[in-house]
């Protein structure tokens, strides 16, 4: 469902810094109760997903957001929809994507520049595809995200060198699972429209 292996921050002082151990351990038992309910609580901590996919670690009346980004992905598949799956995010995906998600923004623009400015703390235990993303990315690319009616994100990538692609990503594994559900029935309808016309 999501990753074992963890990399669990939270924002504070302008800042990703990794969780203390005991926000940690709440968060994992959090996220093993989210099939069940979006609100945890033990002793005097609660965490909370709101209806923005947000979430939220409260301590004295205090709003953290937190986020594992070992569990942020994005969603690709085959140019003839018979697969699909949700592969890691890059480090800069990621840091756009926590950054416009703890927003209340409908549509944001990022170049790689403004992505860099994102304070954020490197550890040694992440995952992602690509090790240096500043040579990845062209300067003149443009990663837009946009939430959805139904509080999806999606993002955009628009360059002058390359065509525009669109991305699903979620760091939600209820979320994945839904969507997922919803490709593949969407891919079903478009095989059988195929099938219908190559039998006309």
């Amino acid at each position: 469902m999501h990753n074992l292996d963890h990399n669990i921050q939270i924002f504070s002082d302008n800042k990703w810094i990794l969780a203390k151990s005991y926000q940690i351990d709440a968060y994992k038992k959090f996220l093993q109760n989210l099939m069940y309910s979006d609100i945890f609580i033990e002793d005097n901590l609660k965490i909370v997903l709101n209806q923005n996919g947000q979430t939220f670690i409260i301590e004295d009346n205090i709003h953290i957001p937190i986020v594992d980004f070992n569990d942020i992905k994005r969603f690709v598949c085959s140019k003839d929809f018979m697969h699909f799956e949700w592969i890691n995010a890059e480090l800069y995906e990621s840091l756009a994507f926590v950054d416009f998600l703890y927003s209340d923004h409908q549509k944001q623009d990022y170049n790689i520049n403004q992505i860099n400015n994102i304070k954020y703390n490197q550890t040694d235990n992440i995952k992602y595809n690509q090790t240096d993303n500043i040579k990845y990315n062209q300067t003149d690319t443009i990663y837009t995200f946009i939430r959805n009616f139904d509080g999806a994100i999606y993002y955009e990538i628009k360059s002058k060198s390359k065509p525009n692609t669109r991305f699903r990503m979620s760091n939600n594994y209820i979320q994945r699972i839904g969507y997922e559900t919803f490709y593949d029935l969407m891919r079903s309808n478009i095989i059988n429209q195929k099938t219908k016309i190559n039998n006309i």
